[in-house]
């Protein structure tokens, strides 16, 4: 049943990426990964730089982002999003992360730094004692949310667990669809937002990815959804590795420039009917952290 819970909003959280550099535990079970020639100094000189122009254009469209500092012992804290979130009734929530490493970035102390900027959170939920029981939920890598229907779409793998997101339901009730996803070469793809994301009016998704295709094209009927899709090769250059923002004067589409480029004509002219493109140049936090542009916006949906 659908409510009143917008999908979208303008209010982000982002990271500043201190330490950034290619992250070997991370690598064993995320594909997009790749190491260049770049030491661990010019590594996080280049991401920085990304990180400041990519903040801001979001600012420049009228995107409300709260800056947090990032540490010397977390390479990939440029993505929080997988490491907390927040709900429209005020719950804080760290979730359980799969590597000792991604861990430490609650160090950080998300909780606080959003308390002290006026957010209001009427509970904190530890959900990271999972990560004795090696199940974990890595936030909105993990699970895909539409909030207007309360529904989850989340890709099994080894960082998306079944019984960690039952864990996130006791608390937040939500419809849940359960997918498989696997890469050109049978192998799961780690995060489910880089196979599919949600906006107000629309869903891309690379469905050659998803044994249960039909699944998503009924839900997307059912909620009179336009199911965009990508094939294997545009999910590569993480062109479901979007997110909808809400912009001054409208609705933005955060793309990275090397998704933005993998589109054809037909695919940008869907995007556009719904959403004014805002195209971010970050190859280096791409190539070396094998994440985009989504995962380095977290929504703060507190009231």
């Amino acid at each position: 049943m659908a409510t009143n819970r917008k999908q979208s909003t303008r209010k982000l959280l982002m990271t500043d990426p201190i330490g950034f550099c290619y992250n070997e535990q991370t690598a064993a079970s995320n594909a997009f990964q790749k190491k260049t020639s770049y030491n661990s100094i010019e590594s996080e000189y280049l991401a920085r730089k990304e990180f400041n122009l990519f903040v801001d254009q979001l600012v420049q469209k009228g995107v409300d982002v709260l800056v947090a500092n990032g540490q010397k012992n977390t390479p990939d804290a440029v993505f929080p999003n997988n490491v907390f979130g927040t709900t429209h009734d005020g719950q804080f929530i760290y979730f359980p992360m799969a590597n000792e490493n991604r861990r430490r970035e609650r160090e950080i102390g998300y909780d606080q730094l959003l308390q002290n900027h006026g957010y209001n959170i009427t509970e904190t939920i530890y959900l990271n004692d999972l990560e004795q029981q090696g199940q974990f939920l890595e936030g909105t890598g993990s699970m895909i949310f539409h909030h207007p229907s309360e529904t989850i779409f989340m890709t099994r793998s080894i960082r998306s667990h079944e019984n960690a997101l039952n864990a996130f339901c006791e608390n937040n009730p939500h419809n849940v669809i359960l997918l498989n996803a696997l890469d050109a070469h049978q192998r799961e793809i780690y995060h489910t937002n880089v196979v599919l994301s949600i906006g107000s009016q629309w869903m891309m998704a690379c469905l050659d990815a998803i044994p249960e295709g039909g699944a998503v094209k009924s839900w997307c009927d059912e909620n009179q959804m336009t199911l965009i899709k990508i094939n294997m090769a545009q999910m590569n250059d993480f062109g479901a590795n979007i997110l909808e923002v809400e912009g001054k004067n409208n609705p933005l589409g955060v793309f990275s420039e090397t998704a933005w480029k993998a589109y054809d004509a037909q695919q940008k002219r869907a995007l556009e009917k719904f959403l004014e493109p805002l195209i971010v140049s970050i190859p280096t936090i791409e190539t070396i952290g094998g994440g985009s542009a989504r995962c380095m916006m977290a929504e703060i949906f507190l009231p």
